[in-house]
C-alpha cells in the first residue's frame, strides 16, 4: 500500500496564511487612516486656508492613488518580501531596505504614540479626568490584544473603524444644513478674506496635514502574506480603502470647514467637536456632540490598533530579514510577534511623553522617507526586471509612480519647513542608524543570506541534514523539515523555532514519488514560494554485490538518486515563477573518488546524482537555476556507527589528513555558502569536503611522513 504520511508541523515562527478576507485588510487601511478626520487636518486651514487644504488634499489623494497601485503590484509579485524593505531590498540593496524599514517601522510605533496622546486628550476632556493613568490603560489593552494573533487584532480594528466611520458620516449629514460658503474664507495677512489667504506657498505649507486624512490605507499591504488569494485581493483592498479615505476625507474637510468657519477650526484640537458647538442652538446639537466625542475615541482606537498591528508586523520582517536581532522575529502561541508588539508599546509609551504636534511631523517626514524609497524601488525593478511574474500591474506603470515619487518629495520639503529643529534631530538619528547597518553590515548579511527564503531539506531529523536545516535557519530560511522519522524531525523543528527559527515538519518518504510531489505542493501551499532544495536523504546498507536483492537496488537507487530528479521536475515550476532558485545534493566521496566493500549500490547512486547535478546545471544555467552539491568524507554522524565503534573511528581519523572527522556543520557551511548569493556564479560543481582523506596515494607513507615531522 502505498502510505502518504501526514504533514506535521511545530509551532512555527510565521505569520497565520490565509487568515484575512480583503474587505478585513481594506477596513484594517480605513482605520489607520480614520483618525485622521478627527484630528491634525485642521491645523492646515492654519498655514494655508481652506483653499489651500482642498488643493493638498487632491494632491494627497493622487499620491495615495499612485502609491497603493504600485504597492498592489509588489505585493502581488513579491508576496513574501516581507513587509516595504522587502520591497526595497529586492530593488535598491540592503542599505536602503534597511533605511526603509527602520521610517516605516519607527514611525508606525510614533503614531501610535500620537493615538495614545490624542486619546487621552479627548478623554480629559469629556470625562473630565486623564493624564498618565488612562495613556497606560489605553496601552495595555490595545497591546494585550494584539497579542492575540490577526484574526482577532484585525477583527477588533476593522469593528473600530467601521463604528467611526459611521459616526463621521453622520456627522456630516447632521453638519450638512449648517454649511455656509462664506465660513470656507480665512483672513489674509492684508485683511482680505480668501480661500488661499497665503496663495499656493500656503497650500504647499498645507501638504502634511493633508496627507493626514489618507495616511496610513497603504499600510494594509502589511498583510499580504495573512490575506487569502493575496495577488487577487490585494489590489482589491487597498483601491477600496483608498476610495473611502478619499470620500470621507473630502466631505470632513467640506462639511465641517463650512459649517464652523476655517478660522474657528483652525487652532482647535477637537475640529469635529468645535464644529457641533459653533452651533449651540441647533436641535440635537447636544446629543451629537456626545456621539462625535465618542466618535473621536473610537477613530483614535482604531488608529491605534491598526498603527501598533502594521508597526509590530513591520518589525518582524526586519527580524527576519535579519535587520534587528532575530528576538524580534519570533511569535507567540497564537503566531502573533510578541516581542515586536511589546517594542511598538515602548516607542508609543516614550512617544506619549513629548507634544504631539512635534511628534505628529516627524511621524509624516518618517513615513515619506518609506513612500520615497518604494517608488524609486518600484521604477528600478519594473526596469531592471521585466520578467518578473506580476500576477497584478499598478494602472498607469511607471508614470504613475515618478508622481508618487516626486510628491513624497514634496512632502518631506514640507514637513522640513514647518518644523526644522525637530527634524533635524529625526533626520541625524536616521544618519547614525545608517551609519551603524553599514558599520555592521558585513556580519548582518553574513548571518542573514538566506532571510525570507523558503528551502526543502530532505534527511533533516538527524545528522548531516540536521545540520543543514540548523545553519539554513540560522541564515534566515524557512525550513521544511522532511524526513521519515517523525519523532526526529519534530525534535529538531522544535529546537529551531525554540532559537528564533522559522521550521516546519513533513513526514515524507522521498523514495516514493508522490511523496516528493506532496511535499512540494505543501511547502508552497504553505509559505507562498520555494527557493532552495536539499536533497541529502540517503540510505547505506552495506552488502557484497552478490547479495544484493532487488528490492535494496530499488531503495538504493530510489531514495538516493530518483529523487533528486523527482525534487527537480516537481520544484521547478515554482522556482521559474519567481525567477531562479538553487538545487542542492549531498553527494559522497564513495564512488565519486573512492570505492569501499558492500558499497557499490550506494557507490553508484552517487555517481549517478553527480551526472545529474552537471546536466541539471546545463539545462536550467539560462533560467537563473543553479544546481551544484557537496562530496562529504568521514562525517561524524549516526550512519557511521555501521563502521565501527570509537576505536574504529578513531584509528579513522588517524588516516585523514587533518587528523580528525568531520562534523555535520562542516558539511551544512558549505550547503550554506552555496545556497547564498556569494556562489550565484557557481553551477554544475560539487566540492569534496573530506579533510583532506582523497589526496594522498597512500596513507601508509603519508603517516609515516608524518611521524618524522
Amino acid at each position: 500500500m502505498n502510505e502518504s504520511f501526514p504533514a506535521a508541523s511545530s509551532a512555527p515562527a510565521t505569520l497565520k496564511a490565509g487568515s484575512l478576507h480583503w474587505l478585513q485588510v481594506a477596513a484594517l487601511g480605513i482605520a489607520i487612516a480614520i483618525s485622521g478626520n478627527v484630528s491634525g487636518w485642521n491645523y492646515g486651514l492654519g498655514v494655508g486656508g481652506w483653499g489651500g487644504m482642498l488643493l493638498a488634499a487632491l494632491a494627497m489623494a493622487v499620491l495615495f492613488l499612485c502609491l497603493t497601485q504600485s504597492l498592489a503590484e509588489l505585493a502581488a509579485a513579491l508576496p513574501e518580501a516581507g513587509g516595504f524593505d522587502g520591497y526595497v531590498r529586492r530593488a535598491l540593496g540592503p542599505t536602503a531596505a534597511y533605511l526603509a524599514g527602520m521610517s516605516v517601522a519607527i514611525a508606525l510605533a510614533v503614531g501610535a504614540g500620537l493615538a495614545v496622546s490624542f486619546s487621552e486628550a479627548y478623554v480629559s476632556a469629556w470625562l473630565g479626568f486623564g493624564g498618565w493613568p488612562v495613556k497606560f490603560a489605553f496601552l495595555i489593552v490595545v497591546m494585550g490584544l494584539q497579542l492575540r494573533g490577526a484574526s482577532e487584532a484585525v477583527g477588533l480594528t476593522v469593528a473600530v473603524g467601521m463604528a467611526a466611520l459611521v459616526i463621521l458620516v453622520a456627522f456630516c449629514l447632521f453638519m450638512a444644513p449648517e454649511f455656509q460658503p462664506a465660513r470656507l474664507f480665512s483672513a489674509a495677512p492684508d485683511g482680505a478674506r480668501s480661500l488661499l489667504p497665503h496663495g499656493l506657498a500656503g497650500a504647499a505649507r498645507c501638504i502634511p496635514f493633508a496627507l493626514f486624512l489618507f495616511l496610513g490605507v497603504e499600510q494594509s499591504a502589511h498583510a499580504a502574506a495573512e490575506m487569502r488569494d493575496m495577488a487577487r485581493n490585494m489590489p482589491k483592498a487597498l483601491a477600496t480603502a483608498i476610495g473611502v479615505a478619499f470620500v470621507i476625507g473630502l466631505c470632513v474637510l467640506l462639511i465641517a470647514t463650512g459649517g464652523a468657519g476655517a478660522d474657528r477650526l483652525a487652532a482647535v484640537d477637537d475640529p469635529l467637536f468645535a464644529a457641533i458647538t459653533a452651533n449651540p442652538g441647533r436641535s440635537g446639537a447636544v446629543l451629537m456632540g456626545r456621539l462625535v466625542g465618542a466618535g473621536a475615541l473610537v477613530a483614535l482606537l482604531g488608529t491605534f490598533f491598526s498603527l501598533a498591528y502594521a508597526g509590530s508586523r513591520q518589525f518582524y520582517h526586519l527580524a527576519q530579514a535579519g535587520f534587528l536581532p532575530r528576538a524580534f522575529g519570533g511569535v507567540n502561541a497564537r503566531q502573533a510577534p510578541a516581542t515586536a508588539v511589546y517594542l511598538v508599546g515602548v516607542i508609543a509609551l516614550a512617544t506619549a511623553a513629548f507634544p504631539p504636534n512635534n511628534a505628529m511631523v516627524v511621524f509624516i517626514f518618517l513615513i515619506s522617507v518609506s513612500h520615497m524609497l518604494i517608488l524609486a524601488g518600484f521604477l528600478r525593478l519594473r526596469r531592471q526586471e521585466p520578467g518578473l511574474a506580476r500576477t497584478y500591474r499598478a494602472l498607469g506603470g511607471s508614470p504613475i509612480a515618478a508622481v508618487a515619487l516626486l510628491l513624497s518629495v514634496s512632502v518631506m520639503v514640507s514637513c522640513y519647513q514647518l518644523e526644522a529643529r525637530a527634524l533635524q534631530v529625526a533626520i541625524a538619528a536616521i544618519a547614525l542608524l545608517i551609519a551603524q547597518f553599514v558599520w555592521l553590515r558585513p556580519a548582518r548579511l553574513r548571518a542573514s543570506c538566506l532571510s525570507n527564503k523558503v528551502a526543502i531539506v530532505t534527511g533533516a531529523g538527524r545528522g548531516i541534514g540536521e545540520g543543514i536545516a540548523r545553519v539554513f535557519a540560522k541564515a534566515g530560511a524557512k525550513i521544511v523539515i522532511a524526513t521519515r522519522s517523525r519523532a526526529n524531525g519534530q525534535s529538531v523543528a522544535d529546537s529551531i523555532v525554540k532559537g528564533g527559527g522559522v521550521a516546519w515538519l513533513n513526514q515524507t518518504d522521498v523514495g516514493r514519488r508522490a511523496e516528493v510531489k506532496r511535499v512540494v505542493a505543501q511547502t508552497v501551499e504553505r509559505f507562498g514560494r520555494l527557493d532552495i532544495v536539499v536533497h541529502n536523504a540517503a540510505v547505506y546498507p552495506v552488502l557484497p554485490i552478490e547479495q544484493l536483492s532487488d528490492a535494496d537496488l530499488d531503495l538504493t537507487l530510489s531514495v538516493n538518486l530518483k529523487a533528486g530528479f523527482w525534487f527537480i521536475q516537481e520544484s521547478l515550476p515554482h522556482l521559474r515563477k519567481q525567477g531562479g532558485g538553487r538545487f542542492l545534493f549531498t553527494s559522497s566521496v564513495t564512488g565519486p573518488n573512492v570505492a569501499m566493500p558492500g558499497t557499490a549500490h550506494y557507490a553508484a547512486s552517487k555517481c549517478g546524482l553527480n551526472g545529474l547535478i552537471r546536466t541539471a546545471a546545463l539545462e536550467y544555467a539560462r533560467q537563473n537555476i543553479t544546481v551544484n552539491g557537496v562530496e562529504p568524507g568521514y562525517i561524524l554522524t549516526p550512519a557511521m556507527d555501521a563502521l565501527g565503534g570509537p576505536e574504529a573511528l578513531a584509528q579513522m581519523a588517524t588516516q585523514i589528513p587533518l587528523g580528525k572527522l568531520g562534523l555535520p556543520t562542516d558539511i551544512a557551511n558549505t550547503m550554506l555558502f552555496l545556497a547564498s548569493d556569494a556562489a550565484a556564479y557557481i553551477t554544475g560543481q560539487t566540492i569534496v569536503v573530506d579533510g583532506g582523506s582523497t589526496l594522498p596515494e597512500s596513507p601508509v607513507v603519508l603517516e609515516a611522513f608524518y611521524q618524522g615531522q
